[in-house]
């Protein structure tokens, strides 16, 4: 096993786009919405921001196994972390051992990881490298019906 990892450039859009409308055949506890998932031209955008420095990421790399683009990893400036991984290799320890290469390049910095409830084993992964629950977060979805707006009259 040979997991390497590249800076993100032009040429991976397509597949970053790809990797991350995968999102919506995971499995129900995990999976994203097919609403989340932007337009292309919107990733485009967003990567392009990212390779002009007009971003939030501080890093972002692209995962290889055996020199096959697999998964994707960044790194925020606030420190917020993630990693995502094509479902064809889950199972393999690349997230985890991007995680640990993560954190070998970046030993003095403070990480973070936003990770859903039903996702054990995200969960599992953060704990083993080290990070601990500090807080609960709590949203509330707008409804945006009408029948939800007080009557002023």
């Amino acid at each position: 096993m040979n997991i390497t990892f590249k800076p993100v450039d032009e040429g991976d859009i397509e597949f970053l786009y790809n990797l991350f409308s995968e999102r919506t055949k995971y499995p129900e506890e995990i999976r994203f919405e097919k609403k989340d998932i932007p337009l292309y031209e919107e990733h485009t955008a967003f990567v392009e921001r990212f390779l002009k420095r007009d971003h939030e990421y501080q890093s972002w790399y692209i995962i290889l196994y055996d020199n096959e683009k697999v998964g994707s990893l960044v790194l925020k400036k606030d420190g917020e972390w993630g990693y995502h991984v094509l479902m064809k290799h889950w199972g393999k320890m690349i997230g985890q051992t991007a995680l640990d290469w993560l954190i070998k390049q970046h030993p003095d910095k403070t990480l973070i990881a936003n990770i859903k409830v039903e996702n054990k084993k995200a969960q599992h992964i953060a704990e083993k490298f080290g990070h601990v629950l500090v807080s609960y977060t709590y949203r509330r979805e707008p409804t945006n019906t009408t029948k939800d707006i007080p009557n002023k009259e």
